[in-house]
């Protein structure tokens, strides 16, 4: 357990909050800690109330800090007063729940016990360093925070910061701006999104639902999971390691992936960008998902109903896009850079298959494929696993008579293009499929 310790009114004795450590919220302590750094350099002026209305007393010395201690349970209010330094009020019932306003420019911090507390004015700051608290900011440019209870936060006007330690429900409810919510302190919170813009920082096992707002939402952290719900806003999301389980809406959403994450797709399209060695499990539905593979990445791609299927498109390094359980036709295409190895998996679907520089692995699983290799974007050793009768390849670019030459001059399972492209059909002479190789 820590504490933290604020000044008292005048002759009155300190008031001190018992807190869990792992719960003390950033902008209680740093009111906390000015009101302790102006105690100290002597330039703290300090007043008290029961409830009903109060100012902050104006600093006996210039640009000092001023503080009022509330002793009483019923409802007060705070307004800042004609000092020119840093208006603050203080909770000090440690056993009753307050009922709190505070007017623009004025910083609460609220101890333990909980209550309910009103944000009204821009540059207000309000800090719950535990119970369970109901924390409103009604105003744009102000931050709310609860403690480690079961705290109910709502921005009702745009452009707010909201930290979340506890359990909490946040709501936001403002209709313009854009509001930012950390919900890293917390476990088990639950977000709802308004018409407002948000930036949302992920906790653990959270569950955020996106508004009818655009979202930028970073996920949770390595060995934590959170559970998102986009909508019809545009939304980002950028992964931070953690297990996400993400469900699309239908807004265009653009997922920067490191995690391994559960991905939704939702009637809007979605694009998926591997920002690292990330391993996640896409199921599409009636919108087409973009991959955009990357280094050491490992993409499962399924569909769901009505899915439209995927287009990958692989990048640099060692990466596979693994759609063998997909019914919904992919479009892949192998990696841009020497010395890359891809692996392609197509799944039931009528698959374009479309080799790269580098090492490429092709499997286009049940459905009549395509193979395709473009002179100039080719140029690697190419392994087709599963060649057949209703599949295709497309050789483009490299010119007819010299193509159908080598064709032609081919003894086994290997075919050599002009660009030095190396393409092995396992288990399958060339000879036996020169009908279903198309030159153009």
């Amino acid at each position: 357990m820590a504490t933290v310790t604020v000044p008292g009114g005048p002759g009155q004795s300190p008031v001190t909050y018992t807190y869990s450590s792992s719960a003390g919220l950033t902008v209680a302590q740093q009111i906390a800690n000015a009101l302790g750094a102006a105690s100290v350099a002597g330039t703290l002026t300090t007043s008290t109330v029961s409830s009903g209305s109060a100012s902050t007393p104006t600093p006996t010395t210039g640009g000092g800090a001023s503080d009022v201690v509330i002793t009483g349970s019923g409802p007060t209010s705070i307004s800042a007063g004609s000092g020119t330094g840093g208006n603050y009020a203080t909770y000090g019932n440690t056993s009753t729940p307050g009922n709190v306003t505070v007017g623009a420019g004025v910083q609460l911090v609220t101890g333990t016990v909980g209550g309910s507390f009103f944000a009204t004015g821009g540059g207000s700051e309000i800090g719950a360093l535990g119970g369970n608290n109901t924390i409103t900011a009604t105003a744009s440019n102000e931050t709310i925070g609860g403690g480690s209870g079961s705290n109910l936060l709502t921005a009702a006007a745009g452009g707010d910061y909201i930290a979340a330690s506890g359990t909490d429900t946040v709501v936001i409810s403002a209709t313009s701006g854009t509001d930012t919510v950390a919900l890293y302190g917390s476990t088990g919170a639950n977000l709802v999104g308004g018409a407002a813009s948000m930036v949302v920082w992920g906790g653990n096992n959270d569950t955020i639902s996106a508004g009818s707002g655009s979202s930028t939402l970073f996920g949770a952290y390595s060995g934590n999971s959170d559970l998102y719900f986009l909508n019809s806003s545009p939304s980002i999301f950028v992964d931070n390691g953690g297990a996400n389980t993400i469900v699309g809406g239908s807004g265009p959403a653009t997922i920067f992936g490191s995690g391994p994450d559960l991905i939704y797709g939702g009637t809007g399209p979605m694009a998926y960008v591997t920002a690292g060695a990330g391993n996640p499990t896409i199921v599409g539905t009636s919108a087409q998902v973009t991959l955009f593979g990357g280094a050491g990445g490992n993409i499962d791609f399924v569909n769901g109903p009505s899915s439209k299927g995927a287009l990958f498109v692989a990048a640099g390094g060692n990466e596979t896009l693994n759609a063998s359980g997909a019914s919904a036709p992919v479009i892949a295409w192998g990696g841009t850079v020497a010395g890359s190895s891809d692996v392609l998996l197509g799944g039931s679907g009528a698959d374009v298959l479309e080799a790269g520089v580098g090492t490429t692995t092709m499997t286009g699983g049940a459905g009549a494929n395509l193979f395709g290799f473009i002179q100039g974007r080719a140029g690697g050793s190419i392994t087709i696993t599963d060649m057949n009768s209703s599949d295709s390849v497309a050789l483009t670019g490299y010119g007819v008579a010299a193509t159908n030459s080598a064709i032609a001059a081919a003894t086994g399972s290997s075919l050599t293009l002009s660009d030095g492209t190396t393409i092995t059909f396992k288990n399958v002479l060339v000879s036996s499929i020169s009908s279903d190789i198309k030159v153009g």
